[in-house]
């Protein structure tokens, strides 16, 4: 004589969760989920297909969830411009890092994400640190 328990479960059929039953059942996954780093060479303003690869990896782990994108990026002054003062030199900076945010907002989304999901922040150069990159994370 079968067990009850053993007859009942053989005749339902195997239900799988969803990603956001997964997700809603165990919001510590969401931390799971590490920004993306960008490094640029300092004149690219475009995402390469590499870049563009790893960001569509990135973005099947996150495209369910309700939740915000953050996009800061980083550019550094134009160097070796004898007719820029350094006001300029940053504005130019600012500007070439926001085109760069913007251009991972338009890549972001034609993958499916929503425009108002997505904030930029295009962070002034600091005269101590050199970087030319987008840091892309989930927000709160």
């Amino acid at each position: 004589m079968l067990p009850a328990n053993s007859f009942v479960k053989s005749l339902l059929p195997k239900q799988e969760l969803s990603k956001q039953e997964i997700i809603l059942i165990n919001p510590n996954s969401l931390r799971s989920i590490d920004p993306i780093f960008i490094t640029y060479h300092p004149e690219q303003i475009m995402l390469e297909e590499a870049e563009k690869n790893k960001l569509r990896v990135w973005i099947k782990n996150i495209n369910l969830l309700d939740r915000s994108i953050k996009i800061y990026s980083y550019a550094t002054s134009p160097t070796n411009r004898m007719d820029m003062t350094k006001g300029s030199a940053q504005h130019t900076a600012i500007r070439k890092s926001f085109n760069r945010a913007i251009e991972a907002k338009r890549f972001l989304k034609s993958q499916g994400m929503l425009e108002a999901q997505i904030t930029l922040h295009a962070i002034e150069p600091a005269d101590n640190i050199s970087r030319d990159q987008l840091h892309i994370t989930i927000g709160n």
